[in-house]
């Protein structure tokens, strides 16, 4: 991973076992496991972070490069661009 983007830890995680990172250039959302040393990264078609294959932001799915706007519930908002068709914004309801 390069270039710029944003890290942020998830409201319900106390331990900080999970580093949440978002990149400008390919416009996914990754989350990085410190325990297990695994980076997964968010599917918006699948609604969940997946640990093999490739993520699907991009154009058509993107989430950019700012943090999750968090909910309580570890719900987030993710942010579109503003170049890309609204809604720039989009809500990922946590499933428990």
């Amino acid at each position: 991973m390069y270039n710029h983007g944003e890290i942020s830890w998830g409201p319900d995680d106390p331990d900080k076992r999970f580093l949440y990172l978002t990149r400008v250039d390919d416009n996914n959302f990754y989350r990085l496991d410190l325990q297990r040393q695994i980076i997964a990264v968010f599917s918006v078609k699948q609604g969940r972070f997946v640990e093999q294959g490739q993520g699907d932001g991009g154009p058509l799915y993107p989430l950019y490069m700012y943090p999750p706007a968090w909910l309580p519930d570890g719900s987030f908002v993710g942010h579109v661009p503003w170049y890309n068709p609204a809604p720039h914004y989009k809500l990922f309801r946590r499933i428990q």
